[in-house]
């Protein structure tokens, strides 16, 4: 089974615990890799070897919005650009076959997508 757990996050002392499922992906190509969240709370997934960024309510489970990715290895995504309405969505070449390569030589690159929702500010980690 492939499962997106959530936890929950001392901020006093930078620890997680209580880990729960959220999200089975068991359905899904490839692996969950990178992921951000949008404004409305939904959490976006890049999985790799996957060719895809899945938008799912992490509520339900459900997905609801699926974003074909022109390479084969989608490694992460992030909001950015003004008013962070742009998904980017980074891709790896390193491991992927000279095959899909040749198939897909876009591979490696960045892309941007334009959902109906804006991403949030990124939280940046201080090592305590």
């Amino acid at each position: 089974m492939k499962m997106i757990f959530r936890y929950d996050f001392n901020l006093e002392n930078g620890t997680v615990h209580n880990k729960v499922p959220m999200i089975d992906t068991s359905a899904e190509k490839g692996l969950p890799d990178g992921m951000t969240i949008d404004a409305d709370d939904n959490l976006w997934v890049a999985f790799w070897q996957g060719q895809s960024v899945l938008q799912y309510n992490p509520k339900t489970g459900r997905v609801m919005n699926r974003i074909a990715v022109p390479a084969v290895i989608p490694s992460s995504c992030c909001f950015g650009g003004g008013g962070l309405h742009n998904l980017f969505i980074t891709s790896s070449r390193k491991y992927d076959t000279d095959e899909n390569i040749t198939r897909f030589p876009e591979s490696g690159g960045l892309f941007s997508y334009r959902p109906r929702v804006k991403g949030v500010p990124m939280n940046y980690f201080n090592e305590l």
